[in-house]
């Protein structure tokens, strides 16, 4: 296995900017701009991976171990801490260029950038090594004229790739005094199956897979590819279903799961109307039935609760089917609330259901907080 982590500086070493005059002893940084030039750029992808790395907690950990192979592998409780992934490197005559990475984490010590690129180009590295850079140079060591920069530990996902990207990627820098190298591994996306994701326990990809997909997308008229991508995508959806249903997921990493997958999906899919279409069938039928029966049921089951509660402070049979009811009724308001099921249709169910006139149902969605414990209104 490659180890290719490089522990970070000590916390109390001074910190220096890559900007100062050359008989001054002690400089600082600063990261407020004169005048800005942006030179971030968001695609729905860069959304996504920049969510999942934030809110996907203990999924990011097979992740990062499979792109990085350190020797010694980081265990789910691992402390993993965000850092600012904002930056602004020096343009001259005082402007400055705001540097977005898609990820810059801090982990046992060193600093981890990774960044995600949906298509291989020959600027990667360049970027890479800027960014490597104006992270290192803020976070650099000052000290009796001798300056201490440390390159973070680097890596590239490749959404889409080709055969010429190796396993790892390098930068030299060469000196006066001599030369130095470091390495910015890849992962490459279309190295890996569905079973492949599934047996390493890369959940963390699952939104990206529809990525490997994209071929049969594109010829989607035809049986073959048609029957691959629906077959291939109901796979992925029945399997996150089975993760929550067995608790090996917390619903909430339930729901950041299926958002991600759907918003890369519809993203990527946009061109391809007859595939769009069946995949949001798809989604629909696996996913958002799914979750919406398991707000349905979390719904009834406070209102169950609250009823046996009631009943029990008051001594009647009424308090139970109250509560059952009200907490259906909450149910309802889930899921017209985060548009799970339409509001239209939610309305027509408390109708029907439970003699609750639209007009009321819309007034109790106006005021609903999808925290309270009962309803509003």
């Amino acid at each position: 296995m490659k180890d290719i982590s490089r522990a970070a500086g000590n916390a109390h070493d001074e910190t220096v900017s890559y900007s100062y005059a050359p008989h001054d002893e002690t400089v600082s940084y600063s990261n407020t701009p004169n005048d800005e030039i942006d030179s971030s750029s968001n695609t729905p992808y860069d959304d996504a991976f920049r969510t999942m790395m934030g809110k996907s907690g203990v999924l990011r950990v097979a992740f990062i171990n499979e792109m990085f192979h350190p020797s010694k592998q980081l265990k789910p409780d691992t402390v993993i801490e965000e850092t600012v992934n904002e930056n602004f490197s020096e343009e001259g005559n005082g402007a400055q260029r705001r540097l977005v990475t898609d990820s810059l984490l801090h982990i046992d010590g060193s600093t981890f950038h990774i960044e995600c690129q949906s298509l291989p180009d020959g600027t990667i590295l360049v970027r890479m090594f800027e960014y490597d850079l104006t992270v290192g140079l803020k976070e650099s060591r000052y000290e009796d004229y001798h300056l201490t920069v440390d390159i973070p530990v680097s890596g590239v996902l490749f959404l889409r790739s080709t055969k010429n990207i190796p396993d790892e990627m390098k930068v030299t820098i060469n000196a006066v005094g001599g030369s130095i190298e470091y390495p910015v591994a890849t992962l490459k996306l279309s190295d890996y199956t569905l079973d492949d994701l599934i047996s390493k326990n890369l959940l963390f990809l699952f939104p990206f897979y529809i990525f490997n997909l994209e071929k049969e997308l594109k010829t989607f008229e035809k049986t073959e590819s048609r029957t691959k991508v629906i077959s291939s995508f109901s796979e992925l959806l029945e399997y996150v279903n089975e993760l929550y249903n067995t608790e090996k997921i917390a619903f909430d990493k339930y729901l950041l799961l299926t958002d991600m997958i759907q918003k890369v999906a519809d993203s990527l899919s946009v061109k391809y109307d007859n595939a769009r279409k069946e995949l949001d069938e798809v989604m629909g039928g696996k996913i958002l039935e799914f979750r919406g029966e398991s707000i349905f049921n979390k719904g009834k089951e406070e209102g169950r609760e609250e009823g046996r509660e009631e009943g029990r402070e008051e001594g009647r049979e009424e308090g139970m089917a109250e509560g059952i009811e009200r907490g259906e009724i909450k149910g309802l308001l889930d899921l017209a609330y985060d548009n799970t099921l339409p509001v239209d249709v939610a309305a027509k169910r408390a109708e029907t259901k439970y003699k609750v006139s639209k007009e009321d149902f819309m007034k109790m969605l106006k005021a609903y907080k999808p925290d309270d414990n009962l309803m509003q209104g």
